[in-house]
């Protein structure tokens, strides 16, 4: 098996925002029901790509999307789609005003996507990057109030 740069690898890492506040407010089983709703926006955009992809939840708050066949854009699009939904939802929920368990990271609650695309080396470790990236725009969005 061989890597084809004209074939798109993807992998996108997920994980929800504030899931210490979701779960102090409405308790594990609330949050997870909150958890259910907006990964279900994301999964009716998914689902939507032509191409092979897998969205699962990998652990409580954690989410993880492989897209093989479809473009960066596309997916970018799918998820930008989700989220103004996550947005609307959680907005209507009254979750935008969730205080933070985390001192200096901003209120509310929702879902954080980092994609990446596989660049053919081996030694490449899609999960890790996206973890990396996640963090990166937790800490981004802990900086700019957010």
């Amino acid at each position: 098996m061989h890597w084809r740069p004209d074939f798109a690898v993807l992998y996108a890492e997920g994980d929800v925002a504030n899931l210490g506040g979701l779960n102090s407010k409405l308790t594990q089983s609330g949050a997870d029901e909150v958890i259910k709703k907006l990964a279900g926006f994301y999964n009716d955009e998914f689902a939507k790509l032509d191409g092979d992809k897998m969205f699962l939840r990998k652990g409580g708050d954690e989410l993880g999307l492989t897209c093989v066949g479809i473009s960066y854009e596309n997916v970018h699009a799918a998820i930008d789609r989700a989220k103004q939904r996550e947005v609307d939802y959680v907005r209507a929920a009254g979750l935008d005003q969730l205080m933070h368990t985390k001192m200096g990271r901003a209120t509310g609650t929702g879902l954080i996507f980092f994609l990446v695309e596989y660049d053919g080396d081996p030694n490449t470790d899609l999960r890790r990057s996206a973890e990396a990236g996640i963090e990166h725009l937790k800490i981004k969005g802990a900086e700019n109030g957010r």
